[in-house]
């Protein structure tokens, strides 16, 4: 798995770094009297940034995990591991697939942070189901968050980068 880690942080690192350059390579507009933050390349540049450093941490845990792996030589096959991904795969069909497009964002956004935080929150801690009352605390959390955020996230779009959300 450190492999694959590895090899998939170098392709993220790269990709990210390519968008990024891109994205400086697009025109800002500023000599029309237009603001930086309304650039079509700012959106881009972030999102490419973002992959970047991710890419890199990826890629510092790839390295730590080949190094305990070289040191033990003991490799850990995780299948709850994949269980999450097909879980998170799941959830961002039920997003991109279903809810965007059919729904307001705003709505979208909020269901899919919140079944994700409370699911993914279970599965952590399986021992929660059996307290409701902790069960529902942690719920409520979650939906908290997920009102703030999707809230914020809508806004962001819509009135700082003037993007036109489905």
């Amino acid at each position: 798995m450190a492999r694959a880690d590895f090899i998939t942080a170098l392709v993220l690192i790269v990709l990210g770094l390519g968008v990024v350059e891109e994205s400086w390579r697009m025109p800002r507009f500023t000599e029309f009297g237009s603001s930086i933050w309304s650039a079509p390349g700012i959106v881009p540049g972030l999102i490419g940034m973002c992959l970047a450093v991710m890419g890199a941490v990826l890629l510092a845990r790839a390295r730590r995990e080949k190094a305990a792996v070289a040191e033990t030589g003991e490799t850990v096959h995780d299948s709850a591991g994949w269980r999450r991904v097909a879980v998170a795969f799941g959830f961002c069909i039920l997003f991109a697939g279903i809810l965007v497009g059919r729904v307001p964002f705003l709505v979208a956004a909020f269901v899919f942070m919140s079944l994700f935080m409370v699911v993914f929150d279970i599965q952590e801690n399986p021992e929660i189901l059996a307290d409701r009352k902790r069960l529902v605390i942690r719920a409520a959390i979650a939906v908290a968050i997920a009102a703030i955020a999707s809230f914020a996230i809508a806004t962001i779009f819509q009135d700082v980068f003037f993007v036109r959300l489905p």
